[in-house]
């Protein structure tokens, strides 16, 4: 006992005793980053337009999308993936609040949903409801980085496309 007090109170004791308590405190801060498991959806997206409101330079041109005349006809391209370091699971998504692509307002519509890209077929991507409104996108999980895109035809200006959703714990 008394060999272990003469070592601490030696100055290669006070040495290791600071070494121990730096490799202590890097050691939590690594597994707490590690148990740090943060859900989080990000999106980004593109527009292309195809016909703008008002541009027709020959009045008796008339567009036509599946039979329904536009007078704006605009493509965006919704990328959506997981930035997080958890897994999302289909039922980490709130059902009161679910994944949904939408246009908020009633004066312009979508009139097509595509799904254009996802590159794990197991996370089971789909469209589960479409509407002139929204769209509301379903999948299994996400692993993180996975992520996929959708195509959205419609009327408005791509500004009027935007993305919501909720994740139970996550942001």
């Amino acid at each position: 006992m008394e060999e272990l007090l003469r070592f601490a109170s030696s100055p290669f004791g006070s040495i290791a005793g600071i070494a121990i308590g730096v490799a202590g405190v890097i050691f939590a801060v690594f597994a707490w980053l590690n148990s740090n498991k943060k859900k989080c959806l990000s999106f980004c997206s593109s527009s292309n337009w195809i016909v703008r409101s008002g541009q027709n330079v020959m009045k008796d041109l008339i567009f036509r999308y599946k039979d329904e005349s536009v007078q704006s006809l605009c493509v965006t391209r919704v990328a959506i993936w997981n930035s997080g370091k958890g897994v999302i699971d289909k039922h980490d998504i709130a059902s009161t609040c679910p994944l949904r692509i939408f246009s908020d307002s009633e004066n312009y519509a979508i009139l097509d949903v595509s799904i254009v890209e996802h590159g794990d077929k197991s996370i089971n991507l789909s469209i589960k409801e479409f509407d002139r409104q929204q769209a509301i996108v379903d999948f299994e999980y996400l692993s993180h980085n996975d992520g996929f895109a959708i195509q959205i035809i419609h009327t408005g200006a791509p500004t009027d496309i935007q993305v919501e959703g909720k994740i139970k714990g996550g942001e």
